[in-house]
């Protein structure tokens, strides 16, 4: 239960989404004793099912500004994400998080300044979704930290290159 609670950070969604796949793995295996390998292996059956959808909250809440700004205030919070997720995959301990200046430093790549990184960070600690820790940065939920490493990375730079993608050809189009 311990376990459970520290992966999904006490979310009920994300907790019941693991004690699902915990009950599913453990009826097929007819035992009812788990320990915290059955809990991992419910972890990573998780990871393999989960979506973006489950996580698109962390991004797309308490953006006020109206379409097209709120659009942009996304990218710019998914862009955050993907700098945090791969200075932490660089420590390459997922439990210790990362500096904000490792962060600023990895989202130089996606063309965003310090002050943009600092504001973002310090909205994701406002709304709880990043928790900064003696210095260092992470997801609150140890299951997101996880799901941005393993699979959100590739998930969400395809949404933005698709979305870069999408703007080139309109501004193509316009210019003919």
């Amino acid at each position: 239960v311990a376990k459970v609670y520290d992966v999904s950070a006490g979310n009920p969604y994300f907790a019941k989404l693991i004690c699902r796949a915990l009950f599913f793995a453990m009826i097929k295996k007819r035992d009812c004793y788990v320990t915290p390998r059955e809990v991992e292996d419910a972890v990573c059956g998780t990871l393999n099912e989960i979506g973006g959808n489950s996580f698109a909250h962390f991004w797309q809440d308490g953006i006020t500004e109206p379409p097209p700004r709120s659009e942009e205030v996304s990218v710019l919070r998914r862009k955050v994400l993907l700098s945090l997720a791969e200075s932490i995959r660089k420590a390459s301990d997922f439990t210790s998080g990362a500096t904000r200046q490792q962060v600023s430093d990895v989202a130089k790549t996606f063309h965003l300044t310090d002050s943009q990184v600092d504001t973002e960070l310090r909205e994701f600690e406002r709304r709880q979704v990043v928790i900064n820790v003696d210095g260092r940065c992470s997801p609150k939920v140890f299951l997101f930290t996880r799901w941005l490493i393993e699979k959100g990375y590739q998930e969400i730079i395809t949404t933005l290159l698709d979305r870069d993608a999408l703007m080139q050809t309109k501004k193509q189009e316009e210019a003919d």
